[in-house]
């Protein structure tokens, strides 16, 4: 009897936009896998639709031959279910207080509003920190998850007046 060594190709898959891990799979090379459910958290708004092998689409539960390494990634699509709901969350920076913490329900976008945080000595409000990015109190941003708004101040400035005599 001749035996021949059982060759293995590894199942790798891809989130996709998706969050999580799902663990690679080791099957003999030639073999008939059945793609599992997504183990993946859908982006917001979101839901599972297919996994893709190549260039074709496969739904959960569907039977691929493996011929050998193989990424199965996942797709998604609109949950028409989703209703958004973002949580806005304010930090003083330096500053001190506290402002409430903001629960929007179906929108999509929201109104910065005027900082209600006490000044740290000497400073002065400037703007409001959103990730890496800055904007003034009054613009309207577009929500894609929760976020944490952050005041940032500055050195008070003032102006130096000087008088001259005139003639005089």
């Amino acid at each position: 009897a001749v035996w021949a060594k059982k060759s293995y190709a590894t199942v790798t898959f891809k989130a996709n936009k998706g969050t999580g891990e799902m663990a690679k799979e080791k099957v003999p090379k030639g073999s008939t896998y059945i793609l599992p459910e997504s183990g993946f958290k859908a982006p917001k708004g979101m839901m599972f639709d297919y996994w893709k092998v190549g260039s074709a689409k496969y739904s959960a539960g569907a039977e691929v031959k493996i011929t050998k390494n193989t990424t199965i990634t996942a797709y998604w699509v609109e949950d028409p279910d989703y209703v958004s709901n973002f949580t806005i969350t304010f930090e003083p920076g330096k500053g001190l207080g506290e402002m409430e913490t903001v629960v929007l329900t179906g929108v999509e976008t929201y109104v910065l509003p005027e900082c209600e945080f006490e000044a740290p000595e000497g400073m002065m409000f400037k703007e409001w920190k959103v990730g890496s990015k800055k904007y003034q109190p009054g613009k309207e941003i577009k929500l894609t998850d929760d976020i944490t708004v952050t005041a940032v101040w500055a050195k008070k400035s003032y102006a130096t007046v000087t008088f001259k005599a005139n003639k005089g």
